[in-house]
């Protein structure tokens, strides 16, 4: 099995980081801080064209802004 990993890519602050083209890996692990609870499009567009698994391990800047779910129980 080939694993392929990247952390600390901190997709919110739109650095235009992009997958690299035609990658050989069975799994993509993201370990921590790839982006922020907050807005998950980000993470969506990194993924586009990735039909593999992914192993999604967050990290402490997850966890910076509050989430979607928070907004709507304040919202309630």
């Amino acid at each position: 099995m080939k694993i392929i990993s990247y952390s600390d890519l901190h997709l919110e602050f739109k650095s235009g980081w992009k997958m690299p083209e035609n990658i050989d890996a069975d799994l993509m692990v993201l370990a921590t801080d790839i982006i922020t609870f907050q807005d998950y499009s980000l993470l969506t567009e990194f993924l586009t064209g990735w039909a593999k698994p992914v192993l999604y391990i967050a990290g402490n800047h997850e966890y910076y802004t509050r989430t979607p779910k928070d907004r709507e129980e304040d919202a309630f």
